[in-house]
């Protein structure tokens, strides 16, 4: 059985009213988060791997505000968390740190995925 993470419908419910209150338009952006959500955790993996604090500081930072947009409180959590020990300096497990980032990233995505947008706000 395949774990997945838990969406916070009320972010959701903000981003949509934020937004006009359009479903379609809110599928769309979050067709758009599924598309660079991975993205940025890769670029996340290959900061992590070349030592490259500030790019893995900037891109934590992005996957933290988008994921909290989007209901995505864990991987949200974990990004702040990460972003806010880069901001002291180098992170001794920055490598561990992101590779649970990329797993509730997918966790996350995959949850959003599943989703019935309209449904949900009827």
């Amino acid at each position: 059985m395949v774990e997945t993470a838990t969406i916070d419908t009320e972010a959701l419910g903000k981003l949509l009213k934020m937004i006009g209150g359009d479903t379609e338009d809110l599928q769309e952006l979050i067709d758009d988060y599924l598309t660079e959500a991975p993205q940025i955790a890769a670029q996340m993996t290959a900061a992590a791997q070349t030592g490259d604090s500030e790019a893995l500081r900037r891109h934590a930072h992005t996957l933290k505000g988008n994921a909290k947009d989007f209901g995505a409180t864990d991987l949200a959590e974990r990004a702040a968390a990460l972003e806010s020990g880069l901001k002291a300096g180098p992170v001794d497990d920055a490598a561990t740190q992101v590779a649970a980032i990329v797993q509730a990233e997918e966790k996350s995505r995959a949850a959003l995925a599943a989703l019935d947008v309209e449904a949900l706000f009827a």
